[in-house]
């Protein structure tokens, strides 16, 4: 049985350097170099970049060069275009690790070391892989002999200062798209339904041959986003369409890959995705991830300026629909998003729905393309239908209970389903259904018109308040209801200011300082909700609650419901118990 063995004490500056030798051992000499087989690994992390010595034809003449130099024959170059540093998972390297652990590579050639990783963990691994099946690694930028012991401090610290710059780098960005958000700047991510403003230098993919602006006169500075022409107009379309409750995102999608826009010249254009400039396709096929070198630096450029969009223009599908009708861009505001929580690195990471929720959002500077009614109107309808919208192929219905009814033994929520063709609607316990057997269940199906009438009975019998009839009435009249109130009477007030100083520094006249008092005293009455012709209709109705409930739709009774009720508690009976909300604990008492 072997022994492990144990050093007595802390081992000498020798043995530390005996160790890394051995780990990371290089073979200095080759007896015959033209027998050996060298390849060369390039990246650059994105397209767009015009740079001689980060592009990959740089990377891969100075790699080409340095075998020559060395009598060694290149036999391939991998490449990943596109990828970043900081993760492993990249085509091109995943290759060149397969071709190392097949012995086919004697001799790795990379441009620089931040290319071949920028994360010190995968660097290690790397160079372990190497060192494990006989692999000298040459770097042609650092010049620095790996085998020795300098050498090895100097990849240490190489290795650390890219993961370093990697992290640096991302705190800055993460700093300006916040700093940017809060500005009201949308993010320099190209956005469908805007554009930059710069006809004359348009580059945009939904620019030249198809925007009637495009290669004219400047719009604007760019500064910040404004309408574009088309796209703007398919924005309109897709929340006016939605909000009317008869389209699902599906619906939508192909109803505009239908619809021509009509430009001012009277030519007609279909509508189309934007697409992503830049963003090239991330899964090449075999030969561009191990590209023979034929002593052509050029191919590899060719390859690069050849890869296909990754995100072309092109049809609309229901991913696209719904990422325009979720994103309250389009209301006139600006998002910021977080990878942690609190909006802290310091914070856990954030996964899955948690992470597609804006961190904060802020009143942007660029034009509106939508009301924010019309935006709140769509995002009702899409809370209230949770995952299942009403389609013209498969409609669906509402059910205004769900989501606040639960069953009152287990605690489980209810939803609704219907049967005979929508004849037949019920409130079933799903989860109860699921995880017991039959006989086992504690909570029977309810029929949905029952329990939904014996809600309604209990809210239509209600008395509004007075202070609730005039805050109604006046989100009936203003689209901002009492704020929008409030707002007009601090105008009218700073103008009757205005008006008394310019009277006290004899610029104006009594009579002129009479006639604006007059105005904003008439305009101040004519500011109450109550004066307005639609006040007594409104009126009429909250006096008539039952009357009001049967002309409600579904989804409007369901966004009622959601305010009143906190949960509404049920059993094999019927209502067992409910819950309101804090603001109505009090009415619905005396029920």
């Amino acid at each position: 049985m072997s022994k492990l063995k144990i050093r007595p004490s802390i081992p000498t500056n020798r043995e530390v350097d005996a160790d890394l030798a051995e780990l990371f051992r290089v073979v200095d000499e080759h007896p015959d170099a033209k027998n050996l087989r060298a390849c060369g690994y390039i990246r650059k992390s994105k397209f767009s970049e015009i740079d001689p010595d980060q592009s990959l034809p740089g990377q891969a003449k100075r790699i080409q060069e340095l075998a020559e130099e060395n009598g060694w024959q290149l036999v391939s170059i991998f490449k990943d275009p596109g990828y970043s540093g900081r993760y492993a998972k990249r085509p091109g390297l995943q290759a060149l690790q397969r071709a190392i652990k097949k012995g086919q590579v004697t001799i790795l050639i990379i441009d620089r070391l931040d290319r071949l990783s920028r994360n010190l963990i995968n660097l290690l691994q790397l160079l372990k892989l190497c060192h494990d099946h006989g692999v000298t690694l040459y770097s042609v930028r650092e010049r620095i002999d790996f085998s020795k012991s300098w050498g090895r401090l100097v990849l240490y610290v190489l290795g650390a200062l890219a993961e370093f710059y990697t992290q640096a780098l991302s705190e800055e960005m993460h700093l300006l798209h916040q700093h940017r958000a809060q500005q009201g700047q949308l993010s320099s991510a190209t956005r469908f339904g805007y554009c930059n403003g710069r006809c004359s230098k348009c580059t945009d993919l939904n620019g030249p041959d198809y925007c009637p602006y495009a290669d004219g006169e400047d719009r604007h500075d760019g500064q910040f986003r404004i309408p574009h022409p088309i796209e703007a107009v398919a924005v309109r379309l897709a929340f006016e369409w939605y909000a009317t409750g008869k389209y699902s995102d599906a619906d939508i999608a192909r109803q505009l890959n239908t619809e021509l826009c009509t430009l001012e010249d009277g030519t007609e254009v279909s509508f189309r995705t934007k697409g992503r400039p830049g963003v090239r396709s991330k899964e090449p096929d075999a030969e561009t991830q191990n590209t023979l070198w034929q002593d052509q630096a050029d191919e590899v450029a060719a390859t690069e300026d050849a890869a296909p969009l990754r995100y072309p223009p092109g049809d609309f599908n229901r991913d696209t629909v719904r990422a325009i009708l979720t994103n309250p861009v389009y209301a006139g505001y600006v998002t910021y998003y977080s990878t942690y929580e609190n909006d802290h690195r310091n914070g856990k990471p954030l996964k899955g729905k948690k992470r597609k929720k804006p961190a904060a959002v802020y009143e942007g500077k660029h034009e509106a393309l939508v009301p924010l009614s019309l935006y709140r109107r769509v995002q009702t309808i899409r809370r209230n239908r949770y995952h299942r919208t009403t389609g013209q192929r498969h409609p669906a219905r509402t059910y205004p209970l769900t989501g606040i009814l639960f069953c009152e033994a287990a605690q489980s929520p209810l939803r609704g389903i219907s049967s005979n063709g929508g004849k037949q609607r019920y409130y079933v316990d799903k989860l109860c259904q699921q995880r017991l057997a039959r006989e086992l269940w504690h909570q029977k199906n309810l029929r949905a018109d029952i329990l939904e009438q014996q809600v309604a009975d209990r809210v239509t019998q209600m008395t509004l308040p007075d202070t609730w009839r005039e805050r109604i009435l006046a989100y009936v009249i203003y689209e901002e209801g009492t704020d929008e109130i409030e707002n007009a009477k601090l105008a009218l007030r700073g103008r009757l200011q205005r008006a008394k100083k310019l009277y006290e520094f004899h610029d104006y006249d009594w009579q002129e300082f009479e006639r604006v008092r007059r105005e904003c005293r008439a305009q101040l009455v004519a500011l109450a909700p109550a004066t307005s012709a639609a006040s007594h209709e409104v009126t009429a109705l909250l006096d008539n609650l039952p009357a009001l409930w049967t002309s409600l739709t579904d989804d409007e009774l369901k966004t009622l419901y959601r305010h009143i009720f906190s949960a509404i508690y049920v059993n094999d009976a019927g209502i067992a118990k409910i819950k309101p909300r804090q603001a109505f604990i009090e009415l619905l008492g005396k029920v």
